[in-house]
């Protein structure tokens, strides 16, 4: 029987202009979270300010046009079933011109933004999981969200690492395919949660990085369920990120339930 999951926790520290596009969304929650069904977009914003500038962009980009139905295509969470389901609906006037200008200067504010600080802390993340575990070092790292996923597929790209998707968008044939390929050959799969909790058992998996936090503890044991299987022999190791001077609220409730689960 393998030892029970051990948690790494991987800290960064967001920078000014991070910062400043914190408080800009902050502002645009606050405009949206009482305007009925907005809500939703609400909360959805908050999620993918936590999980990627690329997310969040996406989201933004889809409200600047009016598109309010429009994320990351094949809707992989919750909220984004939701937001399919709220075409018909449109804000008050006084709102939208809100909302409007709040989202433009979000958006004017990630074209500013030089450095991202979770994403090059999840760089050396690879690099020091690669450098000081053995040489079979298998790493799943999972998003909530595919817009994300494509973003540190970028990232990644050019190293010297040999990655699999795993995703929605995918068919069921291509999913086994990477599912295959990974197991026989892979060091890294990049997999959208939703997907992974439905299609993978990875008992051969020794490192997990959860970019995007749980929303409860039943959603987290289920994920860990995936890597926890019958022929598993090393350790997991769970690889969680946190910041020492942003994503507050609801980001530190999530970093909660994966320190009482795991730690």
């Amino acid at each position: 029987m393998a030892p029970p999951s051990v948690l790494h926790e991987i800290p960064f520290s967001l920078t000014p202009a991070e910062l400043s596009l914190q408080k800009m969304v902050t502002d645009l929650y606050q405009i949206l979270e009482g305007a009925g069904p907005q809500s939703l977009i609400a909360t959805a914003l908050r999620r993918r300010l936590e999980s990627s500038l690329a997310a969040l962009e996406s989201i933004l980009r889809g409200l600047a046009e009016g598109a309010q139905d429009r994320f990351d295509g094949t809707p992989e969470s919750v909220e984004e079933e939701a937001a399919h389901e709220m075409r018909a609906y449109r804000m008050d006037r006084s709102t939208a011109e809100k909302a409007a200008a709040a989202v433009g200067h979000a958006l004017q504010q990630i074209e500013a933004i030089a450095t991202d600080s979770k994403l090059g802390a999840f760089g050396l993340a690879l690099n020091h999981i690669k450098r000081v575990g053995k040489p079979s070092r298998r790493i799943c790292v999972l998003t909530d969200y595919l817009t994300t996923l494509y973003y540190l597929a970028a990232e990644i790209e050019g190293k010297d690492i040999s990655y699999y998707l795993l995703h929605g968008a995918m068919s069921a044939d291509d999913r086994r395919r990477s599912l295959k390929l990974f197991r026989n050959k892979g060091e890294l799969l990049l997999a959208t949660r939703a997907v992974l909790i439905e299609d993978a058992c990875l008992s051969e998996v020794t490192d997990l990085v959860l970019y995007d936090g749980p929303d409860s503890e039943a959603t987290l044991r289920q994920v860990l369920a995936r890597f926890d299987r019958f022929g598993r022999v090393d350790q997991l190791c769970v690889h969680v990120f946190t910041s020492s001077n942003g994503f507050e609220g609801l980001a530190a409730k999530r970093l909660g339930i994966i320190r009482s689960v795991l730690g």
